[in-house]
């Protein structure tokens, strides 16, 4: 960075650095690293975030939850120590010494590592699997597991998601109810940009329904496809202090009574948006024999918005 640009304030100085970065690895040669990370994504309420608290429960590794750093142009160094428990000033004197985006990551992962006292390290954002070109081009020896769910599940969970935003320092609980088409949309998209790299020697994926089915088959699988050993310690996850995070759904062992919610949460209307725009890959996929399939009946529709909007008090209580 020149001298110039460390002047700038902060925030600008990250825009700064990741535009630059960006620039760059469009424009020359890409930093390309021998480092074997693991990435985890896929459409959101997937169960990212449930392999992602397992993934870190592991002696030889550290997964970080949403860090966000593998998208382009995207710096934001406090959010980025907020988020990985690093001091704001180490990450910024690693942005201002790296050449590359690739090179930041890899600096960032590895003090991260020396910090927790694990070798390895991991990555879990959903929105991962739309940058695999990129994740690959700078570490041709990455570990992708995509996470893969029943569409019509995944939708219903996507439409009410976030459930609480924190607002002048006060946890809110919202009324999010997203149109059933901006998530049957959504699913499309994110599961079709992962399985294009069905076949590529870094590819994995992983079916929410068996790894909250059968955890410890899948996980045994997948750990030899990551190339680290077994540990019981994953399925115990709910045990260690602190690791669940913000959810406290995670401190509980896995459960699988969210499996087929959608036949209960979907009405009829839905039913017909979801076949329209998604139901020909949810059969590729198995999770439907044909088009054929319903919901229950017992639903009722109900228009969705776009934006999140506080409820009232009435409505947290009832």
């Amino acid at each position: 960075m020149n001298e110039r640009a460390r002047a700038y304030p902060p925030r600008l100085r990250d825009w700064w650095l990741g535009w630059s970065w960006w620039l760059k690895e469009s424009l020359f040669r890409t930093y390309v690293s021998d480092a074997v990370p693991i990435l985890v994504g896929g459409c959101g309420r997937s169960g990212t975030t449930l392999l992602q608290v397992m993934l870190d429960a592991h002696p030889e590794l550290c997964c970080v939850r949403e860090s966000s750093i593998l998208q382009p142009g995207k710096l934001d160094t406090a959010k980025l120590a907020a988020r990985i428990g690093l001091p704001i000033d180490q990450l910024r004197a690693l942005a201002d010494s790296s050449g590359r985006h690739g090179e930041f990551v890899e600096r960032v992962f590895a003090a991260y590592c020396a910090s927790i006292g694990k070798p390895r390290w991991a990555d879990k954002s959903p929105r991962n699997v739309r940058r695999l070109a990129a994740i690959f081009r700078h570490f041709p020896k990455a570990r992708f597991v995509h996470l893969l769910r029943d569409g019509r599940d995944a939708a219903c969970s996507l439409r009410t998601h976030p459930r609480f935003r924190r607002i002048e320092g006060h946890l809110v609980e919202l009324d999010t109810w997203k149109p059933m088409e901006d998530c049957a949309r959504r699913w499309l998209e994110d599961v079709s940009a992962g399985l294009a790299w069905r076949g590529h020697p870094g590819y994995f994926e992983v079916r929410y329904e068996d790894l909250v089915s059968e955890p410890e088959p899948v996980l045994r699988r997948m750990f030899d496809f990551l190339g680290l050993p077994w540990t019981p310690a994953v399925l115990e996850y709910h045990r260690r202090g602190g690791a669940s995070g913000k959810d406290p759904g995670f401190e509980k062992p896995v459960y699988a009574s969210s499996l087929g919610r959608w036949r209960r949460h979907m009405s009829r209307e839905d039913v017909v948006v979801f076949k329209r725009i998604a139901g020909p890959l949810l059969v590729q996929l198995g999770y439907a024999a044909d088009d054929s399939w319903d919901c229950d009946g017992s639903a009722v529709h109900r228009p969705g918005r776009r934006g999140l909007h506080p409820k009232s008090p009435q409505e947290s209580a009832a």
